[in-house]
């Protein structure tokens, strides 16, 4: 029996076999990079230029505010009145931002008798906490693309 097509497929589809799997890969997520972004967060309104700044960056609700559960902490020396940091290649989606200025350096937020603080602190919308902490869901921001926030420290 004579062959209508004289072809040999092994050497016509063998070179293009790794084009194939990277198709069917990239098309099925698994070679997709990660997405990422910066976010700048502007701190004003420092009273004084002396003890820690902690710039704390929360990805979920839970452990909000609480020590230790934050998705990424900074903290800096304060010598300015203004200060910025910025935390690169996060991956894109939803934050909350809280920032508490250790004027004494004693590692906490000190509070009067009546539990409001006595040192600067604020949040990533700016919200002013009535009587409680506010939600994560209260001050989260989105993050699709690089973003710069400014945070205005709350003194009480």
């Amino acid at each position: 029996m004579k062959k209508v097509l004289n072809i040999d497929f092994k050497k016509l589809f063998l070179p293009l076999l790794p084009v194939f799997f990277v198709y069917f890969f990239v098309q099925n997520g698994v070679a997709q990079v990660e997405q990422t972004a910066s976010l700048t967060v502007e701190v004003s309104n420092i009273k004084e230029t002396k003890g820690t700044l902690f710039i704390a960056l929360y990805n979920k609700a839970a452990g909000f505010l609480i020590e230790g559960k934050q998705f990424l902490m900074k903290t800096i020396e304060v010598t300015k009145t203004r200060i910025s940091h910025t935390f690169q290649d996060i991956p894109i989606g939803s934050y909350a931002v809280a920032v508490m200025h250790d004027v004494n350096d004693d590692g906490k937020c000190n509070r009067n008798l009546l539990g409001i603080p006595k040192e600067g602190f604020g949040f990533s919308t700016n919200r002013k906490p009535i009587l409680k902490e506010p939600s994560f869901d209260q001050v989260k921001i989105e993050v699709e693309e690089d973003t710069t926030i400014e945070i205005r420290l709350l003194h009480y």
